[in-house]
């Protein structure tokens, strides 16, 4: 993301909180949607690189 930039993440209940919910912000099975602007960044020297996660099969 780019300073000031916006994005939307819609994330589906099963991969937030599912059938149970987190009372009482969360009801069970319900979609997040977040809107998320990036206001500012810290620069650092030394970056902590994560395996990309893959996208889990529909079966």
């Amino acid at each position: 993301m780019n300073m000031g930039e916006v994005a939307r993440f819609i994330i589906a209940p099963q991969y937030a909180y599912g059938s149970e919910g987190f009372a009482p912000k969360v009801e069970p099975d319900e979609t997040l949607d977040f809107e998320i602007e990036l206001i500012r960044f810290k620069v650092c020297s030394a970056v902590t690189q994560f395996p990309i996660a893959g996208v889990p099969s529909a079966n």
